[in-house]
C-alpha cells in the first residue's frame, strides 16, 4: 500500500516585492553562467572518449543502477531528460574509438553531476523573466510551465496505455502500413518492446552475475567467479595483468568492474534478425528516426531545453551501419509519436493516423464514461439543435439520477513552436484545444437550462431526448489525446495572462489517459461525480500550480476539501504529488500498490449504501456528503454516537438531534444528526425537518441537510437524508419497504 504517512507538500504563493525580485535576477544570471558552463563541460567529457560506451554505461545507471548494492537507492542515478541531453551531447562530436576503462568511471561520475547541475540551473534562469510589472510576470509564468514541461515532463501517458492504444492502432491501419510501408504498426510495437525487454534482460542478467563477484573479498576468488560467468573474457588483457601479480582488492574489483561495463554497449544495440523482408524496410525508416554522430550543430546545442531533436530520433546510428538505442524510456513516452512521424512519410497514411486517432479518442471516452457511471445513460455523438435552429454536436453525454455530464473529444497537439514559448501560436492553439470546446459544451449546456420540456437528440441508431425535470446539476468537461501539463489545471492563470478571454465558459480539460486513471482509481459513482464537479469549481475559483495526475493524487488525500487553500489569493502548487500515482501501476497496468480514496468506514458505508439504493436525488446528496472533510467525517460519527446516547433514553416516537456542521468550508450546507426510536413515516419528515432547521439557524445557512437513523435498528444503517431550505426541498427515502414513501410538500 502506498505510504500517506509524509504526503508531498503544498506551496502557498504570494506576490515578489522588489527586493526578492532583484535577488531572483541575480540567481537567474549566475544560474546562466553554470548552466552554460556545466553545458560546455559536458560537452567536452563527450569528446574525449568513446561516445557509445559512455552513453550504454549512462543508460545503465538509469535503467539498473550502480553494480554496489550499498549504493543502490530508489531514484535512478540519472533522468531520462539527463540522458537525452547527454546524447546529444555526444552527437555533436566524430565518433571516437577510445575506450580509456580508467579514466571512464571518473568522467560517469562527472557527468552525472554536472547533468544534475544543468537541470537546476535552467530552472533558475527562469527566474529572469519576473518584473516588477504583475501581468507580464503572469504570462511569463505560462511560457515557463510550458517550457519546463517540454524540458522535463515525461509523456502523460503510462506505458500499458501507449501499448494499448498502439495494438488498437495496429487493428486498424496494419494492412495499410504494410502496402505503404512494407512492414505493419505491429512490426513496429514488437520491434520496439523487444528491444526495450531485452536491453532490461540482459543488463540484469549482466548485474545479478556481477554481483556475485562483486561480493566477495578475496580477489582470487573474486577473479575465479568472474571468469566462471565470463570465459569468453579469459584472454583478456586486463586479466592477464591481474593473474600476473599480486593487485590489492579494490583494483581488482575496480579492473573486473571496467570489464564488465565492456559488455553494456551490445545490450543497446539494435539486433536484426536475417531472412525478415518486413524488418529490413522497418530498419530503413528506423534510420529516419536517429541521429548519426555530427547530427548536432552548435544551434541546435543552444535551443536543447526548449526542444532536443533526441526526443523525436531517439536512435543513434554509427558510421558502420549499426543503430544504438540508449533512452528507451524517451521510446516508449513517445512511441504513438514516433510511429506518427514514420506514417508522416506518407500523406494518405498520416491522414489515416490522424482520422484513426479522432475516432479511437471519441470511442475510448464514451467507452470510459459509460463503464464508470453503470447507473447512467449514456449518448454518444449526439446532434442537437439551438432554439435558433443552429446545430451542434456534442461527443458523449450521461445523464446520472438528475446529473448531467458533458464531454467534448479534441485530438490535436500542442505544435513544438507552442511547446517552446510561442507566444501567439500559443494563444492559437489554446483557442483550438481547450476554448473552442468550452463554447461548444456550454451552447448545449445552455439549451438544457433553458429548454422547457426536453431537448431532442440525434444518435446514430435514432431519436432520444433528455427531460429537463430531470436536470439539477450539469458539469463540462474536455478531453484531449494528450494533456498540456499545467496549462489544462491553470484556466484562471490563462485568463489573467491574457491568453483566454475572461467572459469565455471555460470547461476543465484533461486528457484520455489521465481520466481512465481517475476512474480507475476513485470507487465508486459518487467520487467519479464529485471530482469532476469540484474540479470545475476549482478551475473556476483557485490557481493551482499542478497537472492533472498532481491533481488526482491530491484528491485520493483530500477530496478536495480544501477551504483554507481555496481562499489563498494567489494560489497554491502541488507539483509532485502525481509521483504517487506513478507508483501504483506496472508496465502491463497491472495495480501493484493501492492508494484508496481518503475516506472513514462510517463514511464510505454511507455513501455506498445511497449509491446502491438509487433512490431520486442520490448524486446531489452524494457530492454533498464528498464535501465533507476527513476529520469532519471522524467528527460527525462521534457526534452521532453522542446524539444515540441520549435517543436510547427517549420514549418511542421521540428523536434527539445535535450538529451543526460546515462540510465545505463556505458556510453553504449543514449537516444535522437525528436519531429517533420507533418513530413513524411522518415522524421522521417532522424530526428530519426541525433538525435542519436548527441547525441552519445556528450555523447561520440557508439550507441544512439532515441524517436520520433509528436507534433500535441494530444494523445502523442510515434511514433518511433530506435538505430543508425555505424554497426548495429534496429528500431521499433511506429503506421505502420500512418507511413507505413520504411525499414532498
Amino acid at each position: 500500500m502506498a505510504r500517506r504517512s509524509d504526503p508531498p507538500p503544498v506551496a502557498i504563493f504570494s506576490p515578489f516585492d522588489a527586493s526578492e525580485i532583484a535577488a531572483a535576477s541575480g540567481r537567474a544570471a549566475n544560474a546562466a553562467i553554470e548552466a552554460d558552463a556545466a553545458l560546455q563541460e559536458m560537452r567536452a567529457i563527450m569528446g574525449r572518449f568513446d561516445q557509445i560506451h559512455l552513453l550504454s554505461r549512462i543508460a545503465f545507471l538509469m535503467i539498473i543502477g550502480t553494480l554496489d548494492p550499498a549504493r543502490q537507492r530508489a531514484k535512478p542515478f540519472i533522468q531520462a531528460h539527463e540522458v537525452e541531453l547527454l546524447q546529444a551531447l555526444a552527437l555533436s562530436h566524430e565518433q571516437l574509438a577510445i575506450l580509456d576503462s580508467a579514466a571512464i568511471p571518473e568522467a560517469i561520475e562527472r557527468l552525472l553531476h554536472l547533468a544534475q547541475a544543468h537541470t537546476h540551473a535552467v530552472q533558475q534562469m527562469s527566474l529572469s523573466m519576473l518584473s516588477e510589472d504583475p501581468k507580464r510576470n503572469k504570462v511569463e509564468a505560462v511560457l515557463d510551465r510550458i517550457r519546463a514541461t517540454t524540458y522535463t515532463v515525461r509523456g502523460p501517458r503510462h506505458a500499458y496505455q501507449t501499448r494499448a492504444y498502439v495494438r488498437a492502432l495496429a487493428a486498424d491501419l496494419d494492412a495499410r502500413f504494410l502496402a505503404k510501408l512494407g512492414f505493419t504498426v505491429s512490426d513496429v510495437a514488437d520491434f520496439m518492446e523487444a528491444i526495450a525487454q531485452g536491453a532490461s534482460d540482459t543488463l540484469q542478467a549482466l548485474r545479478n552475475s556481477a554481483v556475485q563477484w562483486m561480493k566477495r573479498d578475496d580477489p582470487e576468488q573474486m577473479l575465479k567467479l568472474f571468469l566462471a560467468d565470463n570465459v569468453h573474457l579469459r584472454d583478456h588483457a586486463i586479466i592477464a595483468q591481474i593473474e600476473d601479480g599480486r593487485i590489492p582488492l579494490t583494483q581488482v574489483r575496480a579492473a573486473l568492474h571496467a570489464i564488465f561495463e565492456e559488455q553494456l554497449p551490445a545490450a543497446f544495440r539494435l539486433d536484426w534478425p536475417a531472412g525478415a523482408p518486413q524488418l529490413d524496410r522497418l530498419r530503413e525508416h528506423m534510420r529516419t528516426l536517429s541521429i548519426g554522430f555530427e547530427g548536432i550543430d552548435d544551434e541546435a546545442l543552444t535551443h536543447l531545453k526548449l526542444g532536443n531533436p533526441v526526443r523525436i530520433k531517439p536512435f543513434v546510428a554509427c558510421a558502420d551501419g549499426e543503430l544504438y538505442l540508449f533512452c528507451t524510456q524517451t521510446c516508449f513516452a513517445n512511441l504513438v509519436e514516433l510511429i506518427d512521424e514514420v506514417a508522416a512519410t506518407d500523406a494518405g497514411l498520416k491522414e489515416d493516423c490522424e482520422a484513426f486517432k479522432a475516432q479511437w479518442l471519441e470511442r475510448k471516452l464514451q467507452q470510459l464514461v459509460r463503464e464508470a457511471f453503470p447507473c447512467g445513460s449514456t449518448f454518444d455523438n449526439a446532434k442537437w439543435a439551438d432554439a435558433d435552429g443552429k446545430g451542434g454536436e456534442t461527443d458523449c453525454i450521461v445523464t446520472i439520477d438528475k446529473t448531467v455530464g458533458l464531454f467534448e473529444a479534441k485530438s490535436g497537439r500542442m505544435t513544438a513552436p507552442a511547446k517552446r514559448g510561442a507566444k501567439d501560436r500559443l494563444k492559437r492553439e489554446i483557442e483550438t484545444l481547450l476554448v473552442k470546446p468550452s463554447r461548444q459544451s456550454e451552447r448545449f449546456a445552455a439549451l438544457l437550462r433553458s429548454t422547457p420540456e426536453a431537448v431532442k437528440l440525434e444518435l446514430s441508431d435514432g431519436q432520444s431526448q433528455i427531460q429537463r425535470s430531470n436536470i439539477r446539476e450539469i458539469f463540462r468537461i474536455n478531453i484531449l489525446f494528450d494533456t498540456l501539463g499545467p496549462l489544462t489545471a491553470g484556466t484562471r492563470r490563462l485568463v489573467e495572462a491574457g491568453f483566454i478571454d475572461s467572459a469565455e465558459p471555460m470547461a476543465p480539460t484533461m486528457s484520455i489517459f489521465e481520466l481512465e486513471t481517475l476512474f480507475d482509481l476513485l470507487p465508486d459513482q459518487i467520487a467519479r461525480l464529485h471530482y469532476l464537479r469540484r474540479r470545475a469549481e476549482l478551475e473556476r475559483s483557485v490557481m493551482v500550480e499542478a497537472d492533472e495526475m498532481d491533481l488526482i493524487a491530491f484528491y485520493l488525500e483530500s477530496s478536495f476539501c480544501i477551504p483554507h487553500l481555496e481562499q489563498t489569493e494567489d494560489g497554491f502548487g502541488i507539483y509532485g504529488w502525481s509521483d504517487r500515482i506513478s507508483r501504483l501501476y506496472d508496465q502491463d497496468g497491472r495495480r501493484i500498490a493501492t492508494m484508496p480514496l481518503k475516506r472513514t468506514p462510517f463514511w464510505q458505508e454511507l455513501l455506498t449504501k445511497i449509491e446502491e439504493r438509487g433512490q431520486p436525488g442520490w448524486t446531489r446528496f452524494g457530492y454533498r456528503l464528498s464535501n465533507v472533510s476527513y476529520r469532519d467525517q471522524w467528527t460527525v460519527l462521534k457526534r452521532r454516537e453522542e446524539v444515540a446516547k441520549r435517543a436510547r433514553r427517549v420514549k418511542p416516537g421521540q428523536a434527539a438531534h445535535s450538529g451543526a456542521f460546515d462540510a465545505d468550508g463556505s458556510n453553504r450546507t449543514v449537516i444535522g444528526l437525528c436519531v429517533g426510536k420507533a418513530v413513524s413515516t411522518f415522524g421522521i419528515e417532522a424530526h428530519s425537518r426541525t433538525t435542519a432547521t436548527e441547525m441552519a439557524r445556528l450555523a447561520g445557512a440557508e439550507e441544512g441537510l439532515v441524517l436520520y437513523w433509528d436507534v433500535n435498528d441494530k444494523a445502523s444503517e442510515l434511514r433518511f437524508i433530506a435538505s430543508y431550505r425555505p424554497d426548495c426541498e429534496d429528500h431521499l427515502i433511506g429503506n421505502t419497504s420500512l418507511l413507505g414513501q413520504i411525499a414532498t410538500p
